[in-house]
Order: structure tokens, then sequence, then C-alpha cells
């Protein structure tokens, strides 16, 4: 199959998502280009074509004043509309078998969807969605033109790609065959920074027992909720590697003032940094548990635990029902605690530190069974043969 793969995102779980998936679809034969931005992956060598066409998105602060949000809210859908427009063209110019979406997006839907309708319809371009959350539970701007823009996103989609069936709560309409398939494990390269080294920068002594919270900062990944649980397990310290996702999300400056406010400051360590693939191994080796603790509203999959599980880290996890979930339980991952429960998290970071002293004992986490599942091979083999049929069917 000639395969376009549409990546706006430059960095995080969107991207390396993206990087594994056209890595897989590559080994099976297939005819590989990758569509993103000018700084797609940076520093990581690429096995496939990439097409650097999507402006780098400019991280600023969120602007004072009605005036200037007017004009940051217009700059920012300006920007949003000119990547689905430019996709339409490359679709239309390229004539790809399948068009292979980083995930399902329908914002502003209204405004840029009619190229892609006429594509699917006229052209026979069949549309894939990577659908991580098929709960549309974050409306944006009115309810109707929420539930409006979200019907026509699906328009030209025929497949869908999701981790886990979340029956109840999904809002994919029937016209888009549905298809579960694993989120496969990260690759690590050879650890070139010492763990031991690392562990002595973050202050943390033999007997500290570290939490790593790592990748961007939203709200939703209740980070707060982890520097409250320090009060409770004076043995822990808590290091926080990332950045604030956009202006939307709390700034660091408000995780550094909570810390501060409750004396746990000397125990929480911040560090907005890039983190490059040769040191990633070393950070995660240098932890003892990864934090991923995501609240209620979370119903997709981790990429962190993927880069966690190729550690062999256990990890502290919340969320709502999602194949995060489903994964750290079925496979004793760690330990998985009931989201937005500060004395649940609290008690399930003193179980991992009583563990990590030697008096607790909780079930060996099964990593090989799951790096069986969690297979790049066998998400790409699972699209490949649902869209076969769609694409005999054009």
């Amino acid at each position: 199959m000639r395969i376009l793969f549409h990546c706006p995102a430059s960095s995080g779980g969107l991207a390396e998502h993206v990087h594994y998936q056209a890595q897989a679809f590559r080994r099976r034969g297939d005819e590989v280009t990758v569509l993103c931005p000018e700084d797609f992956l940076q520093g990581r060598d690429l096995s496939y074509p990439v097409l650097r066409i999507y402006g780098t998105a400019q991280k600023r602060e969120k602007p004072g004043g009605f005036l200037p949000r007017c004009f940051h809210l217009a700059r920012k859908t300006q920007a949003f509309l000119g990547v689905q427009w430019r996709l339409a063209w490359e679709i239309f110019r390229r004539k790809p078998d399948l068009v292979l979406l980083d995930s399902y997006a329908e914002y502003l839907a209204p405004l840029w969807i009619c190229p892609h309708v006429a594509l699917a319809k006229l052209r026979g371009v069949l549309y894939v969605a990577n659908i991580h959350d098929p709960v549309r539970d974050f409306v944006v701007g009115p309810k109707w033109w929420h539930s409006w823009s979200v019907s026509l996103a699906y328009s030209p989609i025929r497949l869908g790609v999701v981790h886990q069936h979340l029956t109840e709560r999904e809002v994919i309409p029937p016209h888009v065959s549905v298809v579960e398939a694993p989120v496969g494990v990260y690759d690590l390269q050879e650890a070139k920074v010492d763990p031991r080294e690392v562990r002595r920068a973050w202050g943390a002594g033999e007997e500290t027992v570290v939490f790593l919270s790592f990748g961007f900062i939203r709200d939703n990944k209740n980070v707060d909720f982890l520097i409250r649980a320090l009060v409770a397990n004076p043995g822990a310290i808590l290091v926080v590697m990332g950045s604030a996702q956009s202006s939307t999300n709390k700034p660091l400056s408000f995780y550094r003032n909570l810390a501060a406010d409750l004396g746990v400051s000397e125990r929480v360590v911040f560090r907005e940094e890039f983190v490059p693939d040769e040191a990633l191994a070393g950070y995660f080796a240098a932890a003892d548990f990864i934090a991923i603790t995501y609240n209620r509203t979370f119903h997709s999959q981790s990429g962190v635990l993927n880069v966690a599980a190729r550690a062999r880290r256990r990890v502290l996890a919340s969320a709502g029902e999602s194949p995060l979930k489903s994964s750290v339980t079925r496979y004793s991952l760690g330990e998985f605690v009931e989201p937005d429960n500060l004395e649940a998290l609290a008690s399930g970071m003193n179980k991992l530190c009583r563990q990590a002293e030697g008096a607790a004992e909780i079930p060996a986490p099964d990593w090989d069974g799951y790096m069986a599942y969690a297979s790049w091979d066998s998400n790409a083999a699972i699209i490949s043969d649902a869209a076969e049929p769609l694409l005999r069917s054009r």
C-alpha cells in the first residue's frame, strides 16, 4: 500500500506513535510517507521518508486583554485550518491508497472537512484514524457546535483504530469500522547516562524511593496530587521532567509554589529540559517507579507506560476506564489506584515505597506477556487486514 501519514505534532506521544507505526508498516513492505512539522522528532534517525511541510508550533504565553486574546486565538485557528487544507492538497496531489491520521480531531470541523469528504467520496481515498480517545468529553464552544463538529469530522473516516473498546462511552458513528490494536512498546537506546550519577543529581540517596513523572505537564496528569501525596510518604521524592504543554494548562510555577506551601520543595525536583534518546534509558533506570497518574477523564493508552515497560520499571497509575488501566492491572505492571483520590494515591505510593524497602510484596509484573501483546508489528498487521477489504470495495 501507499500510505500517507498525517502528523502535525513535533514531539510527544502522538509523534512517537506515528514514528513506530510508520516503521512497522515499512517493515511490511508498504510505501510510507509522513507529513510532519519542520522539527518533527529532532535528532532522530528516521528510516522512512518525511515531508516537513507543517509549520513549527510556537510556544507562546496566553496573552492578557480581550483584543490580544482574540488575535492569539485567530492565529491558532489559522494555523490549524492551514494544516488541514494542506493535508487535503497533498492527498489530492499524491493519490495514496490510505491516509493514516495520527489522531481523530474534531475541532472546527465545519471549516475544514469539505475537501476531505470530497476526496473520500469522489477519489475513493481511504481515511484511517488512530482514535486514541473515543470518548469526546471535552467540549469546545456550544454543545450543538461540538456535536456537529464530532459528526462531521468522522464523515470521511472509514476505519477507526482504538486501543480498547469502551462501548458504553464511545461516540464513533456506525459507518466507521472499528478495530482494536495495541500500542507497541517503545525502543530505548543503550544507556549513555549513568543512573547513579542521575540519582545523585536529583539528590536521591541509596534509600530514597524515586518516582518519575515524565512528559508534557497537563492538568489531567494530576501532578499536584503526586506532590500532595509526598506529605504522607517522607521517604520518597518526585522528579517532574517535562514542560507545560500549552498556556491553557497550569505553569510549572504553580507546582513549585504548591511544593513550597506543603513543605516538600526539597523532595520535588523539576527538570524542564529536552531529553535526547540516548539519555532516556538512564533517566528511567535512575527512577524506582514511574508515575502515570491521569484523572478520570483519561480513556486512552499512555506512551510513557510503554517506555516504562521497555525499561522494566513498575508504575503508579490512575485513569478512567482505559487501555492504561487494563494493561497495568492485567499484567501487574505496578499499582493502579482510583483517579482523583488523594488518599488512594498516597496509599498506592506508600505501598510501592514499602515494596522497594522489602517491607511489602506486590505481584511480579508480567513484562514478557505485556511486550508480546504490545507489538507494533501486530498494530500494523491488524490495520492492514482491516483496510484490505475496504480498499477492494472502493
